[in-house]
């Protein structure tokens, strides 16, 4: 396959795996760890796989000891990158290392008052916003926090204004 170092290679390829594949099951780090393991898996879908076919399933013969399978497609190399892109986009779900790790960053910043009051741009000083870790699981995003805060606008709060600005 002329692979550089394959010894090396190899070896790097199985700690990709399973380092991988265990930070995945425990949904730890998976958007950083998915880059390696899809790129595992597109070099062995374009090196191995490719000459095969798409299918991932080739029956060969049928004799008397069983069925004789040929060597596989590259469609489950695509359903495996598939399934690491919708992790990445979707998030780990709710029981998760990331979220929890997000959910700690969260209470983190709330108790910060750089974020906990801000400055609502027109020249009023907003009320202090709802903490992060009060907020309702709606309101957050796979535990971090929305892109628009401290700016984000709750229902229910209203900015303070000057006495002038009433006249």
């Amino acid at each position: 396959m002329g692979v550089p170092h394959p010894h090396f290679m190899a070896k790097l390829t199985i700690l990709t795996e399973l380092v991988g594949g265990f930070a995945v099951i425990l949904g730890a780090f998976v958007a950083i760890v998915s880059l390696p393991m899809a790129a595992a898996l597109l070099v062995a879908m374009f090196t191995v796989h490719l000459p095969y076919g798409f299918s991932s399933i080739k029956l060969l013969a049928v004799t008397a000891a069983g069925a004789q399978f040929g060597p596989p497609g590259y469609e489950v190399d695509l359903l495996y990158i598939a399934c690491l892109a919708a992790l990445v986009m979707g998030g780990s779900g709710p029981f998760a290392v990331d979220r929890l790790i997000g959910d700690a960053f969260s209470k983190q910043l709330a108790h910060s008052k750089v974020v906990a009051l801000g400055d609502d741009h027109d020249g009023s000083v907003a009320e202090p916003r709802t903490a992060p870790h009060q907020m309702g699981a709606h309101h957050r995003r796979k535990g971090f926090l929305p892109s628009n805060w401290p700016n984000l606008r709750l229902s229910g709060v209203r900015a303070r204004t000057s006495p002038a600005a009433h006249e």
